[in-house]
């Protein structure tokens, strides 16, 4: 009998990519970052599926047991997030970044997006 992999997300960084200096663990081959782009109209659902779409074909989960899906990944962002990330989710509310982001601070034009990362950790 095979043992189930456990999957641990955390936050890891959201803001323009110039500001954020990597995590070390995204290298080892049981852990993995994942990154959403997200503007003034981007909702919790949108980043959870942009996080699903750059796990989809590898990246930095390349590493990762082939027996973990995309579904897997999805149900353990679900599983990290608060009730409230939860309703957010659900509801289609905006994504935490996106309600607490000073929108003048940033490139009017978005050319520059700013991203969303967490670490995704298979135990």
């Amino acid at each position: 009998m095979t043992k189930t992999k456990e999957i641990k997300v955390s936050y890891e960084y959201s803001g323009l990519s110039d500001y954020w200096g990597g995590n070390g663990r995204r290298w080892d081959n049981d852990a993995g970052c994942l990154f959403a782009f997200y503007g003034p109209d981007t909702t919790t659902k949108d980043c959870v599926d942009q996080w699903i779409e750059d796990f989809n074909p590898g990246g930095d989960c390349d590493s990762f047991p082939e027996e973990i899906s995309g579904e897997d990944i999805r149900n353990a962002i679900l599983e990290c997030f608060t009730e409230q990330g939860k309703e957010d989710y659900y509801m289609g509310n905006l994504c935490e970044p996106t309600k607490n982001a000073d929108w003048d601070e940033y490139d009017p034009d978005m050319e520059e997006m700013p991203m969303y990362v967490i670490l995704v950790e298979v135990l």
